[in-house]
């Protein structure tokens, strides 16, 4: 077999595995104590549990209601975990907001448990619509491994194959990977800390061919659930879909950055009259002046000189094949940028600009046309930053904590200004880094600017989460945020 992606994870993944932060991907990773409380266990997976009446806990009948999932053997398992496993199950139905769930195929059940080499007890849940999930939790005569390190999984594809295999094992003391159980055409969430073995107790499986329903599988991790709050929050937002028409819009905010380390993609997706209304107002205006570049670069270097404080502003409109890339500032707006490989057109489009623009404030609750290049031009009176450092525990494990810190001072807060308006002044540029430090400011005039630093030895920082800049040295930064960042 040849990798077709990293498939281990290595002793030292829980400190890149923290520095990435990236939202969900198959791999939550939160600790089960195993002495934990009936809490804790279940909040190792995201969930906080009601705490059940006295009646019914006691009652029977209700604890029958309570079992999602049926395991044929549910003696084989340990109580708690037991119930961490339904508790999941009802989570994730939950978020589905279905109620036609029922038992899957056995067959499927019995083919994972042979997969899993009888490790575990499998019980299996299927919808209407054909959507399955498998929960496998081990047996408490499932074999223990006194050398186990961290946690591998990923995924290898079979030679002159198609099929994609979930491989699930771990690193041993000495270094080496050692396979436990190879599942062709699932995705695998876990829970738990990758560096103990309880973290072997419990696995979600769900057949690749439903990997492309994105709310389906984010209903299975805490931080896909942390997604789906988040456009619930903001009707009128979707997860993308291919050949639809959209506006697109990078957004942060302390929502976002709990499940995505990275600007976050907002899709405001258009209805049919929507886009051909968008359509007929670009074609009313193709007889105005329009600039031909050879790359992007060339294009917004153009702009700048008619304006110093334009750029781009985040937001793009997509309808069908074309994309349009939005450029303005605070001063001056309207300007549409199409953009291929060879190529770049700028023309400037009001109507178009401020429909785009109008939409995002209705739905995201923000003004993209507030950028400029001279908001440090009048001095700060406050600055707070809240910012995830990380530290190593009392279990000598890597954690991050949150730390923050204000600062009032007039001569720091003028190094600051100095520092960011220099950036902002400067070219854009958005890095890989995790932006997870959030970073408030306050003009002496009274007017706010949100800005999101990148935790990591990046020198990268988010303008409202929406366009990037580099502003230097991170040491100089954390001279200013002395407690926060050091």
């Amino acid at each position: 077999m040849r990798e077709k992606r990293a498939g281990t994870i290595k002793r030292y993944a829980a400190i890149a595995a923290a520095l990435i932060l990236a939202g969900s991907a198959g791999c939550s990773n939160s600790r089960q104590n195993g002495d934990g409380t009936k809490e804790e266990t279940l909040e190792s997976f995201g969930i906080k549990p009601e705490k059940a009446s006295e009646s019914q806990s006691q009652s029977p009948s209700h604890e029958k209601e309570r079992q999602v999932l049926i395991f044929e053997n549910s003696a084989a398992i340990s109580g708690k975990l037991l119930e961490q496993c339904q508790e999941y199950g009802a989570a994730a139905e939950h978020y589905l907001n279905s109620a036609s769930f029922g038992p899957a195929d056995s067959k499927q059940v019995k083919a994972l448990t042979e997969l899993l080499s009888g490790h575990y007890e499998v019980a299996g849940r299927r919808d209407e619509n054909g959507r399955e999930y498998y929960l496998a939790a081990r047996r408490l005569d499932a074999p223990e491994y006194d050398d186990f390190i961290s946690l591998s999984i990923g995924y290898v594809q079979a030679d002159d194959s198609s099929v994609q295999i979930c491989q699930i094992g771990y690193d041993d003391n000495n270094g080496n990977e050692k396979i436990l159980y190879q599942l062709p055409e699932y995705w695998a969430e876990f829970s738990g800390d990758m560096e103990t073995s309880d973290v072997l107790d419990c696995f979600c499986f769900v057949p690749l061919e439903a990997c492309g329903d994105r709310a389906f599988l984010n209903a299975f991790s805490e931080k896909g659930r942390m997604e789906l709050d988040f456009l619930q929050k903001h009707p009128g937002l979707s997860f993308p879909e291919e050949g639809q028409s959209c506006i697109s819009c990078y957004y942060q905010d302390e929502d976002t950055i709990q499940f995505f380390s990275q600007p976050y993609e907002c899709i405001i997706p258009l209805a049919q009259n929507e886009a051909e209304t968008l359509e007929a107002l670009l074609k009313e205006g193709q007889g105005q002046e329009s600039h031909m570049f050879d790359n992007e670069g060339q294009a917004i270097s153009w702009l700048q000189k008619q304006n110093p404080s334009l750029r781009t502003t985040g937001a793009k409109l997509i309808l069908g094949d074309n994309c349009y890339r939005l450029l303005g500032c605070r001063e001056q707006g309207g300007y549409l940028m199409a953009y291929g490989p060879q190529s770049a057109a700028v023309e400037c489009h009001e109507p178009v600009y401020s429909y785009v623009m109008d939409r995002i404030k209705e739905v995201m609750g923000r003004d993209y046309k507030t950028f400029t290049n001279i908001w440090f031009d009048t001095p700060l009176a406050e600055a707070s930053l809240d910012f995830p450092r990380l530290e190593e525990r009392e279990d000598g494990k890597l954690a991050f904590r949150t730390v923050s810190q204000t600062i009032t001072e007039p001569e720091k807060l003028k190094q600051l200004s100095q520092i960011l308006g220099n950036a902002i002044r400067g070219h854009e540029a958005v890095s890989g880094c995790p932006y997870k430090g959030v970073l408030n400011l306050v003009r002496e005039d009274g007017e706010t600017l949100q800005m999101f630093l990148a935790a990591d030895s990046c020198d990268s920082i988010m303008y409202e989460g929406r366009i990037g800049f580099e502003y230097g040295r991170q040491k100089d930064m954390a001279e200013i945020f002395d407690k926060a960042m050091k």
